[in-house]
């Protein structure tokens, strides 16, 4: 985040509020990606048998 979050303690609410937003979502987007290389990778583990568990998704976003 440019300028770090003392600095976006200093904007106004309203662009504080979309700025950490924006920075959630984000954040949020590249956690399921890494959770889902990590369920594709552990994909082989399976070969053999046994069932594997559902794939990450996304969360539900309940404010939109």
């Amino acid at each position: 985040m440019v300028g770090g979050w003392e600095e976006a303690a200093c904007l106004p609410l309203e662009d504080a509020l979309d700025l950490a937003t924006t920075y959630l979502k984000t954040e949020t987007v590249n956690a399921l990606r890494h959770a889902q290389q990590c369920w594709y990778s552990a994909l082989p583990l399976y070969a053999n048998g046994g069932t594997p568990p559902k794939p990450p998704e996304m969360p539900d976003d309940e404010d939109d």
